[in-house]
């Protein structure tokens, strides 16, 4: 369950929470259910150049302080309170440079039509998750994600080529083109 609220007064803000979650807790009692309150967190977000107050109030909930987080996740997307997406790029970074090592220890193995999928399922898959968030990203973040996929895609197809060579003669950029395709 995740709540949202918005608005520049941090306290209103925090008596709308308080009050919502106070009813859904009387509607969880009324079904014969509890709140977990250890795995309960809050977090605010807010643009990057705002000045936040510096006392934020606590969230109390039924005599409970709930934890505030600086970062979340939900449903799979990395969140910082900026909403800059940084968190998400790096967890993807990290993800595609560990599947790409995997990728290199069993491409002897797989034929063409075989790595193709194996790319698209383990890769691809990755970066297109969320796709709306790499508009938002720089161009060279981008480029740095596509140059790992690129690297592995052309030493597999082009073994006997250098890996400079290779980078310059490959025309593979999916992840460009769906950027473009989700501007529009």
């Amino acid at each position: 369950l995740t709540l949202y609220f918005s608005g520049t007064d941090v306290n209103f803000i925090d008596k709308q929470l308080q009050s919502s979650f106070t009813d859904i807790c009387i509607w969880l009692e009324k079904n014969g259910m509890k709140a977990n309150f250890e795995k309960t967190k809050f977090m605010l977000s807010y643009k990057q150049n705002d000045v936040l107050p510096t006392k934020i109030p606590d969230l109390i909930i039924q005599d409970k302080i709930i934890e505030r987080v600086t970062q979340f996740k939900l449903l799979g997307l990395h969140l910082d309170p900026s909403l800059n997406f940084n968190l998400h790029y790096d967890y993807v970074l990290s993800s595609i440079s560990q599947r790409v090592k995997f990728l290199y220890g069993i491409k002897r193995y797989l034929n063409p039509q075989a790595m193709c999928s194996v790319v698209n399922a383990h890769l691809h898959s990755i970066i297109d998750f969320c796709i709306d968030i790499w508009c938002v990203q720089q161009q060279s973040k981008i480029d740095a994600l596509q140059a790992k996929i690129d690297r592995f895609i052309s030493c597999y197809y082009f073994p006997r080529i250098s890996k400079s060579k290779c980078n310059r003669n490959i025309n593979y950029n999916a992840l460009k083109r769906s950027i473009d395709v989700q501007k529009l």
